[in-house]
């Protein structure tokens, strides 16, 4: 089994009302019974990515690096909420780790205009090219 298929399942069992201990509890004797422990960590990782995903679901959550952010991408925002096919209610939130720019994440889709994921890429190809 791949780590999404642990995480999807205990997260179908997490919506079904199992409790959160023993949906853990089993995911870890299933993990120890198959040697796959090394797994536990990716797997909770994605497990609380997909919870927030649906916690979130319906609403378009759009990241700033600073406020003033808003004003100087207005209209590439408004583009992107088009072509994601966002709707209200919106969620601003500033992250000032992004350096500028904004991602907005609507409806299980997300698009990402930071300056700090531009400058990670550009760091990744120049640094795989040596």
């Amino acid at each position: 089994m791949r780590t999404k298929d642990y995480s999807n399942g205990a997260l179908t069992l997490l919506k079904e009302g199992v409790l959160v201990d023993d949906v853990l509890r089993g995911l870890h004797q299933v993990l120890t019974k198959n040697h796959h422990q090394s797994l536990y960590p990716k797997i909770l990782s994605t497990l609380l990515a997909g919870i927030v995903r649906d916690t979130h679901k319906g609403e378009t959550r759009i990241t700033l690096a600073r406020e003033s952010d808003t004003e100087a991408h207005g209209e590439a925002i408004a583009r992107t909420i088009r072509e994601l096919q966002a709707s209200e209610p919106f969620t601003y939130r500033v992250d000032p780790s992004l350096i500028g720019g904004y991602r907005i994440e609507a409806q299980g889709k997300s698009s990402d205009h930071t300056y700090k994921t531009q400058l990670q890429a550009l760091y990744k190809s120049l640094t795989e090219s040596l």
